[in-house]
């Protein structure tokens, strides 16, 4: 399994930036904007990860920054952590024989998905994984 970034809601883009740039030293990588869905995504790497970071995508932080949020309240902020793994099948099984609740699918954008389902059904308590390698 190797880990490929995490996600994280921003209400200002700005600010954020300016925290992870140019306080911590972290290096924009890609920038994506997509009017149709009002969104805009940033990767960002840790000054010590860029030479990976641009070779695999990874590791990454995602800001994802959604035009017309009034602000996050919750912990609605947090929205994924992403791995690659080689077979999901496997990771599926071995988490549903712990006792987790999987709710699995394909996603056309991003490949085979995995959520633990949450008691709380909060997002900052649901795991995600990706699977690149089909």
């Amino acid at each position: 399994m190797r880990f490929l970034h995490t996600m994280i809601r921003v209400s200002s883009l700005t600010d954020t930036l300016h925290f992870f740039c140019d306080l911590l030293g972290c290096q924009e990588i890609k920038r994506t904007e997509n009017s149709t869905g009002r969104y805009t995504l940033v990767y960002l790497a840790a000054p010590e990860d860029l030479d990976t970071a641009e070779q695999y995508a990874a590791p990454l932080i995602e800001l994802t920054y959604n035009w017309d949020e009034n602000g996050y309240a919750g912990g609605r902020n947090f929205g994924h952590i992403a791995f690659s793994v080689n077979n999901i099948y496997d990771i599926c099984d071995r988490l549903k024989k712990a006792g987790m609740v999987i709710k699995y699918g394909l996603y056309p954008h991003a490949g085979w998905h995995f959520y633990r389902a949450s008691s709380e059904r909060s997002p900052a308590s649901a795991a995600r994984a990706l699977d690149f390698t089909r």
